[in-house]
């Protein structure tokens, strides 16, 4: 008989399909590299469903249908922080199930899912060797107490086993199934970049082996990259049987190794694709100069992402950022000679950091009207990094709290150095002097309108704003 497994994508209604609440949703592609990898090894002997809670479900309700009409033999789900009292709820709903649990949210707290009662089994870490075992396992119905990487319970009692190392070949691994999801469903919301097209995502790279204080590293610190042509092969078969032109790229750092990225960048130069490639995150950009940022753009590249993080001396020490705000600025400042789309991330927030501190970063951001797109997020504290440490040490969080927020949430922030008036003064400063200020609105929007439709940009806005937008010339007053 064949074998069934179910993926679930648990993602709450903070990112919806519906384009009126204007929230993005990304392709599930860690669950799309799983299927790969069973598919590679147990072929025929299995079949897979894929479920992202907010493309494929209307309602909470109908995911019990599904089930019962599927009847899986395995449940998977992958669960993000932000969405767990979510996953929790659905979780309910098919408790009868062999279930497995994964994601970014069981390497913060892995006994904390391991003990919720419908559980069976977690995987910690990189998932594509250990969930296959596991598979394995379950389908002869063998003993699977020893496999690396998984957390499992035994007379009540929450057993941890050994963590697994980290492939370190990654072009060993299939390219993610495609065939797992409904694309077209995916085309109609808006996606990573602040578009509604088709679209890829590319994870080229596993790893980053910098140390930021703030940031848990799913991947591990020790940095694995795939070839650039095996990362080429991925883009020229989603070209040509898929029909993709749209590909956003989403390494924790994608530049470390110049020379691959050149090589890649030259692969798709070579070969004619006419391609939008997006980094909305993930590249280092004091680690960019002309040339390469001339290459990226020849390439296809409208969109780049930087992570600005904080610009004071003392606070970058304090989070162990150590970017080099000077190249920082050069790599921005010649990007806007490219008439790309720029994006900048920034984070105020951090334990110690005062009201003074904060506001260097804005200015930095407002200095530069060249930047399209300025993303400003309070910071969150995640279990398992030095920052959480010295959060709760200086009494800014309590147990988990921070995690269960989307970066974007404004509300209720306040450290050992700034109060919640503070915050809410830092956001409306963000709001008139750089989001709202006219002349960078005025560029911004004529740049945005070289790659995106009127739907696209009206969308973008709308994100901000929280409302409908028509025309944003006219929701800014621009004319």
């Amino acid at each position: 008989m064949v074998f069934k497994i179910l993926l679930i994508d648990a993602n709450s209604k903070w990112m919806s399909k519906a384009k009126e609440t204007y929230e993005q949703v990304v392709l599930p592609i860690g669950l799309m590299y799983l299927s790969a990898y069973l598919k590679k090894f147990l072929n025929d002997k299995i079949e897979i469903k894929l479920i992202n809670t907010v493309i494929d479900l209307d309602k909470k309700e109908d995911l019990k249908n599904i089930v019962a009409e599927f009847k899986p033999d395995v449940v998977g789900f992958r669960v993000l922080s932000v969405n767990f009292d979510f996953f929790k709820e659905i979780l309910n709903e098919i408790s009868t199930y062999v279930i497995v649990i994964g994601g970014p949210h069981v390497n913060l707290d892995p006994k904390g899912v391991l003990k919720l009662k419908p559980v069976d089994f977690i995987v910690i870490g990189e998932g594509e060797e250990t969930f296959l075992e596991l598979i394995q396992s379950l389908m002869l119905k063998s003993d699977s107490t020893q496999i690396k990487g998984i957390g499992y319970k035994t007379n009540q009692e929450l057993i941890i086993n050994p963590p697994r190392q980290f492939i370190k070949d990654l072009d060993v691994l299939p390219f993610p199934d495609y065939s797992i999801i409904d694309q077209d469903k995916y085309a109609n919301v808006l996606n990573y970049s602040y578009t509604i097209r088709k679209q890829a995502v590319l994870l080229t790279s596993r790893g980053c082996p910098f140390s930021c204080h703030y940031c848990f590293n799913f991947y591990g610190r020790i940095y694995r990259k795939r070839s650039a042509e095996n990362v080429f092969q991925e883009v020229k078969y989603l070209y040509d049987f898929h029909g993709i032109r749209d590909f956003f790229i989403v390494d924790d750092t994608f530049n470390i190794d110049r020379a691959r990225c050149m090589s890649f960048f030259d692969l798709i130069i070579k070969n004619n694709l006419k391609i939008n490639i997006y980094f909305t995150s993930g590249l280092r950009g004091d680690l960019l100069d002309e040339e390469l940022i001339d290459k990226m753009v020849e390439a296809g590249t409208i969109w780049i992402t930087f992570g600005v993080e904080t610009v004071n001396a003392r606070v970058q020490k304090l989070a162990n950022r150590t970017s080099n705000v000077s190249k920082l600025k050069q790599a921005i400042l010649y990007c806007s000679e490219k008439n790309i789309m720029i994006g900048a991330f920034f984070m105020v927030g951090f334990p110690s950091e005062t009201k003074s501190e904060a506001l260097e970063t804005l200015d930095f951001i407002k200095n530069l009207q060249c930047i399209t797109m300025p993303f400003m997020f309070f910071v969150k504290f995640f279990p398992g990094t030095k920052l959480y440490e010295v959060a709760v040490s200086a009494g800014i969080v309590k147990e988990n709290e921070s995690i269960f927020k989307p970066y974007h949430e404004m509300t209720g922030h306040k450290t050992d150095a700034m109060s919640e008036s503070d915050f809410s003064e830092l956001f409306i400063t963000y709001m008139k002097e750089i989001f709202l200020n006219k002349e960078r609105l005025k560029r911004a929007i004529s740049i945005q309108r070289k790659y995106l439709s009127d739907e696209e940009l009206n969308v973008v806005y709308a994100t901000f704003l929280k409302r409908k937008i028509t025309s944003p010339e006219n929701a800014f007053n621009l004319y």
